[in-house]
């Protein structure tokens, strides 16, 4: 009886272990299905997201270069001042554009040393939030404070020379103008700005 017993036992072992290792199989099947599944996912996220960063590109390449026309279609070179503010609104949809210009003097050819305190504080380029911002005086009139800003010093001869001035952008929107947005437009729309500025200075000194 015991022997007929083991004999009887073995094929049913035999079978579980065969059906248990081919449920096996089907879950790592499954498994590196949903593995799959979701690195390709990743993948389209990832695509989705360049694609949309090119398109904005595009958008941004366009608004410069519209900008730049503008600036150099300017007939009256006093007006350049007021222009910039208006022009850059216009171009990028910015809320508040503003501009503290400083550098009356030395167009005059005469000594710049009635700088505001503000020229100490922006040396450099800033875009983040307001509240972190080194200075927000340049929006001193504007009649609401912006939550988030991009501050531009305003240069005549290269990043040496003194800053006669800051370009403001500012928003409403906190996010709008965020620590890690991209800046390298930014450093195009200042060299279209100071350009300007020097043919402004250039038909005062004429």
């Amino acid at each position: 009886m015991t022997d007929h017993a083991c004999l009887e036992h073995r094929p049913h072992t035999k079978l579980t272990h065969a059906i248990q290792s081919g449920t096996n199989v089907v879950l790592l099947q499954d498994r590196q299905l949903d593995v799959q599944r979701q690195t390709i996912k990743t993948l389209e996220r990832r695509l989705a997201s360049m694609t949309q960063a090119a398109v904005d590109n595009q958008t941004i390449v366009r608004q410069l270069q519209a900008l730049a026309q503008s600036l150099l279609a300017i007939e009256n070179p006093a007006s350049i001042p007021a222009q910039i503010t208006a022009l850059v609104q216009q171009h990028f949809d910015v809320p508040m554009v503003c501009l503290d210009w400083w550098g009356y003097a030395l167009a005059e050819q005469s000594s710049v040393q009635q700088r505001p305190a503000q020229a100490e504080s922006v040396e450099t380029m800033y875009c983040g939030f307001a509240d972190h911002a080194p200075s927000l005086a340049v929006f001193a009139n504007q009649d609401s404070v912006p939550g988030s800003v991009v501050l531009i010093p305003v240069r005549l001869d290269g990043d040496k020379s003194p800053v006669l001035g800051v370009l403001g952008l500012g928003s409403l929107d906190k996010d709008r103008f965020s620590p890690i947005l991209e800046t390298d437009f930014l450093q195009h729309l200042a060299e279209l700005v100071c350009a300007s500025l020097r043919r402004y200075c250039i038909h005062l000194n004429a």
